[in-house]
């Protein structure tokens, strides 16, 4: 079955979550981590992160196939300090390893106020909400970062040696909905050039260079070539600070050890990377009342969004306030899948012996 580019097909949640689980299970993972991967997947496609949805499935599922990841991690912690801990994450995919930290983190918080933990030797993260988005029924401030593959320019050069470098933070509101700020410093996350290579789409100017340092607006030049950081040297400062939590805390690769075979055109399977994590909890009463911090962040939130719009806006909006929309539509109306990426997903399905999802 077919759609045009224009014209996506639907898919409930429900259904891709069952394919993916079945195309993680078959690959090894037990049936709790496939689930909480395949959740992950569908909550980034939910909440329009499409980039590290289920079009990631194929490679994840044929990167522990080949033993290139770890279907079983067992995390292990190498050091720790009250509030901190430092966990080797046993080569595991980066979903999982987050998770872990991020309840790790909650832990050490309830009784410490803080919780820090950092891990190494793990792998592709995906969409960094899911995990800082764990704190927010306790009340606490979630934080996560990781530091990846080296695609990134430093500010004035032409030479990858940062990462796209995410960060993610998720504040808890009363009556509004949490803000939830979820970033790569990189101008563009590579997933989105490689989705428009693969549309045969033009990129903005300002997101990357190609191979020979020049910037491009063609998605194929680029990715031959390397992204730039956003807001010039403010998106360079911070993708450094996001590399010396993510890395230089935790005892992982820095970026530009990391192996780029999976950031190669037409890449089939996830390598390891052995890149890390750093996931960090607060615990808001260990300040103040919740009650009373809630109340001040909806005031914010309420004195954000009453500001006029500027010309060419409709509306003042804060962070994750339209991620949470379009998620609530998409649990309603189904999840819009491109054409390339249904195909992809039908042809997988059908080297692992396994049904494809079916559009709604």
């Amino acid at each position: 079955m077919k759609s045009s580019n224009s014209t996506p097909l639907l898919f409930q949640a429900e259904s891709l979550r069952h394919f993916c689980n079945e195309a993680f299970t078959r690959s090894g993972l037990s049936e709790n981590d496939a689930q909480l991967l395949s959740k992950a997947l569908v909550t980034a496609e939910l909440r329009g992160v499409d980039t590290h949805g289920v079009a990631r499935t194929p490679a994840y599922a044929r990167g522990f196939l080949q033993g290139n990841l770890n279907p079983t991690p067992v995390p292990r912690i190498v050091a720790e300090y009250g509030a901190v801990a430092r966990i080797d994450g046993d080569n595991g995919i980066g979903h999982l390893l987050a998770q872990h930290a991020m309840h790790q983190a909650i832990a050490r918080a309830s009784k410490y106020g803080v919780g820090q933990i950092a891990v190494k030797n793990t792998n592709h993260t995906g969409m960094l909400a899911f995990h800082s988005m764990l704190a927010l029924g306790v009340d606490m401030i979630g934080f996560v970062t990781s530091n990846g593959p080296a695609t990134t320019a430093a500010w004035g050069g032409k030479r990858a040696d940062l990462g796209n470098n995410p960060l993610s933070y998720a504040i808890p509101a009363g009556k509004e909905l949490p803000i939830v700020l979820d970033l790569a410093t990189s101008a563009a996350a590579r997933g989105k050039i490689r989705i428009a290579a693969q549309r045969g789409e033009s990129i903005p100017l300002g997101w990357a260079l190609d191979a020979k340092g020049s910037p491009t607006t063609d998605a194929h030049a680029a990715m031959k070539g390397i992204t730039l950081p956003f807001g010039g040297h403010k998106g360079y400062g911070l993708g450094i600070v996001v590399e010396v939590l993510s890395a230089a805390l935790s005892g992982a690769l820095l970026s530009a050890q990391v192996s780029k075979a999976f950031l190669q055109e037409g890449a089939r399977a996830m390598d390891s990377w052995q890149s890390g994590l750093f996931a960090m909890a607060t615990r808001i009463d260990a300040f103040l009342p919740a009650a009373e911090f809630k109340a001040t962040v909806d005031e914010l939130i309420r004195t954000l969004k009453s500001n006029p719009p500027a010309q060419g806006f409709e509306r003042v909006y804060v962070p994750g306030e339209l991620e949470f929309m379009l998620q609530r539509s998409r649990e309603h109306s189904g999840i819009p899948l491109s054409e390339p990426i249904f195909e992809s997903l039908t042809s997988f399905a059908s080297e692992l012996g396994i049904a494809p999802p079916v559009p709604s």
